[in-house]
């Protein structure tokens, strides 16, 4: 008894993940699509820029920006109060995947990639660069929301700028709330 009474408990926890990990990612699509179009994806970005995998949002802002307290933000932002709860929602957001319903008929550039050219090519990096993508690029971050999947945060821009915003589930449909900072490249 004790043996299939762990089973039940083991697949019980196992298939939680796979689902949390299902609806996340099913969430994450919706609410890009739309931060896409607020964004004004008009089709000239012809590839999205793939940061590494298996980093959650605030590990990926905490690398580019050491000076803001994301985490705070980021709480405040998505309406968490319980750290435990944040920390959930946060890892949930290391599982994002690029995939055909976000790209659509555009390419994956790794961010790696760009970072050899620049190396490379010094001064004329960021020449060499738009030589090989002259449409540019968009970039999106893996979003992340929190329990309820009502509230998001998610950043996304192209190779001029962007922002970090919140978005809320209302009436069946991801709207913009508000951009909590914006930057131009």
């Amino acid at each position: 008894m004790k043996y299939f009474v762990s089973c039940i408990l083991v697949l019980f926890i196992v298939g939680c993940k796979i689902n949390n990990e299902e609806v996340y990612q099913k969430e994450s699509e919706k609410l890009i699509k739309q931060a896409l179009l607020d964004f004004g994806d008009d089709g000239y970005e012809e590839h999205i820029l793939s940061q590494q995998s298996n980093k959650t949002l605030l590990e990926i802002l905490g690398a580019v920006d050491r000076e803001i307290e994301y985490r705070t933000l980021l709480k405040k932002s998505l309406q968490i109060e319980n750290d435990d709860v944040f920390d959930k929602c946060n890892k949930l957001s290391s599982s994002f995947k690029l995939t055909k319903n976000i790209l659509g008929n555009r390419n994956v550039i790794y961010l790696e990639d760009l970072i050899k050219i620049r190396k490379e090519f010094g001064s004329k990096g960021r020449d060499k660069i738009y030589s090989y993508y002259p449409k540019g690029w968009l970039t999106v971050k893996p979003p992340i929301f929190n329990e309820g999947y009502d509230i998001a945060v998610i950043e996304i821009g192209n190779c001029i700028g962007g922002y970090l915003a919140i978005y809320k589930f209302e009436n069946n449909k991801w709207v913009l709330v508000k951009r909590l900072m914006s930057w131009i490249s």
